[in-house]
């Protein structure tokens, strides 16, 4: 049985935190100051304070500075509230996050930046369809925000709507033409649709822009040319990426993958290794390991590789599918049913498994469980289940 080999599409989200304390200094509030009666004095040093706690990453004392500079204007000022929802997100305090933003948006619903935070912290928390929404509310505000248009194709690609994906990242590129991560993001949901020429094409552009994007453009770069069987290129690009970043394991797993494609086992397996050495529970360096090992014949080494991948990875069907080969052809075929098992437990069409679930009872003289195997597949692959029932006929 041959190894399905299993590509890593490194979904990489190019999400920022936008720090715009655009506006929050003490003279722009000065006039507030004055048109409340309050002590502009009192009210810029607070102001000054949290700025610079801010910059310093000292965000807990830029909060209560921020607070107390709200006591004095009368807690009615938009951007110090913006302030204080950057400083819970840089805390990973979102929720009070959400609340400042939201308080910001209500004081100065024309605060645009403030929409592209809140949309932000939603992608954060994985709540797309919110962040969309304010995206949208923001972009009414602001129609020429770019921040917004990636930001809704972030969120767009979170729920696998990658043609509206690729319609807000171009929104964004042509805002501004030199936005590289958009080109980045603009190439991966190109890539899921399977348009593959078209992400090259963004890809390239995008280290045009900024040739360091080692683990973005470079590495995905890669993925699209192994998708189209350009292996060579595919290899060249992430070594490029290798070279902008030596602690990229990403970059070694995709290059031990390509090298696993073009035959090079002995070649994959070193670039595994040396993604596990970088990172060692990286599950899907040790599959490639697998796939690798077990392509070489060395059975009892793939099916350790798997087990190691189903440690850091233990809901992967297919994983449990090749750990399940591996085990039959040591001869394990008790352990060889019950990985196949598994990997059904865990995708209940998955036709192969039962496939090879119903060989292992042959193997093991059980032709009455491999018949029920067979009344399994024949509802997910009639093909596959006529091979089964002429074996257990023979």
């Amino acid at each position: 049985m041959n190894f399905k080999h299993r590509q890593a599409l490194s979904f990489i989200l190019f999400v920022f935190v936008f720090i715009f304390l655009i506006g929050l200094t003490p003279d722009i509030h000065a006039q507030s100051a004055r048109d409340n009666g309050v002590l502009i004095a009192e009210f810029n040093e607070f102001i000054g304070t949290g700025i610079k706690e801010m910059d310093e990453g000292q965000y807990e004392e830029a909060i209560k500075s921020f607070h107390r500079a709200l006591v004095v204007v009368g807690d009615d000022d938009a951007e110090v509230y913006f302030a204080i929802g950057m400083a819970h997100d840089a805390l990973g305090q979102y929720n009070q996050a959400i609340e400042a933003f939201k308080k910001a948006i209500k004081l100065s619903p024309q605060l645009s930046e403030a929409y592209v935070n809140l949309g932000l912290i939603y992608l954060k928390l994985n709540k797309s369809e919110e962040a969309i929404k304010t995206y949208f509310e923001g972009l009414t505000i602001n129609p020429l925000d770019e921040k917004s248009y990636f930001g809704l194709g972030v969120a767009y690609q979170r729920l696998d709507r990658y043609a509206d994906a690729v319609d807000a990242y171009s929104e964004a590129i042509i805002i501004r033409p030199s936005f590289s991560d958009a080109y980045n993001n603009l190439g991966i949901a190109l890539s899921h649709l399977g348009l593959y020429e078209e992400a090259i094409t963004s890809y390239k552009i995008a280290i045009k822009i900024r040739p360091d994007l080692a683990e973005a453009a470079h590495n995905n770069l890669g993925i699209a040319y192994q998708s189209l069987g350009r292996h060579e290129d595919a290899l060249s690009s992430y070594l490029n990426a290798i070279l902008l970043d030596p602690n990229y394991a990403k970059a070694y797993c995709n290059y031990g993958h390509a090298k696993h494609l073009t035959g090079a086992y002995e070649e994959a397996i070193t670039a595994y290794e040396q993604a596990l050495r970088i990172d060692k529970n990286f599950a899907d360096a040790h599959y490639g390991l697998g796939n690798a090992y077990g392509n070489l014949g060395e059975y009892s080494k793939a099916t350790v590789a798997y087990l190691n991948s189903l440690e850091s990875n233990p809901d992967d069907a297919r994983t449990y599918f090749n750990l399940g080969w591996s085990y039959g052809k040591l001869g394990k075929h008790k352990k060889e049913i019950e990985a196949y098992g598994k990997a059904i437990s865990l995708e209940e069409d998955y036709a192969k498994a039962y496939l090879g679930r119903g060989l292992a009872y042959l193997k093991d003289g059980d032709k009455v469980s491999a018949h029920k195997e067979y009344e399994h597949l024949k509802k997910f692959d009639a093909d596959l289940a006529q091979t089964l029932l002429q074996l257990i006929n023979e």
